[in-house]
């Protein structure tokens, strides 16, 4: 296994929260040259990165601290501005320009990810920011219109060094050669008991509440919840006030 195998194979949520010891400056900048080498449609870069070091808004979104955090936005304002600037007109069209920019969105995160594992600084993604998608809006005063935030990476030293890596799913149903192909009941029903495994990491509160299975637990009661519809309902109005959906 090469160095870059390693690193990807190196990486893991941090959940313990992050020390004192700081990100420097020359570190984020690598970070930042790094994720923006990712592959992007028509080297458009449709996205914006907004750097937080202020704890008060770092644990506001994410309610853990960080050292330091990025936020991935998707964004065609800068690349609207630039039209204007010029005296042209760029449109949106359908919703294809929001999904490549989803796309370069992700694809740059994730490659801060690695980046910042390769110099030995650990991660977090966040998605707790979503349980309240407005208030982004309002810390970061993004543009209400054609940006959306995406991922809120936090970047530091983990107070506790995890003791294994959360597990990752294998077979039938993840990987699919030459054509798609659904998974047999008997794959299914292993992939069930693939989810119970203890190095999977996942909430081990499943089996005190009488559920026989994690999976069981997960569609029966987190995602029966009622405030998942609240939040998708102000998700999609979001997106609707963005200009992303119509």
């Amino acid at each position: 296994m090469n160095e870059t195998l390693r690193v990807i194979h190196s990486l893991c949520s941090n959940h313990h929260g992050f020390t004192e010891e700081p990100v420097t400056d020359a570190e984020l900048e690598l970070i930042l040259s790094a994720c923006m080498r990712a592959p992007n449609a028509s080297n458009r870069q449709r996205y914006s990165i907004v750097v937080l070091d202020d704890p008060t808004v770092i644990k506001e979104l994410a309610r853990t601290t960080g050292y330091k955090a990025l936020m991935f936005c998707v964004d065609s304002n800068r690349i609207m501005d630039t039209a204007a600037h010029m005296g042209l007109e760029y449109k949106l069209g359908d919703i294809s320009p929001f999904v490549t920019g989803l796309t370069d969105t992700v694809l740059a995160a994730q490659t801060a990810a690695i980046a910042a594992r390769s110099m030995g600084l650990d991660v977090l993604f966040s998605t707790r920011m979503f349980r309240n998608v407005s208030t982004i809006y309002e810390l970061l005063e993004l543009p209400q219109a054609y940006c959306f935030p995406v991922a809120l990476l936090l970047l530091g030293h983990a107070k506790v060094a995890p003791k294994y890596k959360m597990g990752r799913i294998r077979g039938p149903g993840i990987v699919h050669y030459g054509t798609y192909r659904r998974a047999s009941a008997q794959e299914l029903e292993s992939l069930v008991h693939q989810y119970d495994a203890p190095h999977m990491g996942l909430n081990p509160t499943w089996k005190d509440k009488g559920y026989a299975h994690y999976l069981e637990w997960f569609f029966n009661k987190w995602t029966a919840k009622s405030e998942r519809g609240e939040q998708h309902s102000e998700m999609f109005q979001v997106l609707k006030r963005s200009g992303y959906l119509e």
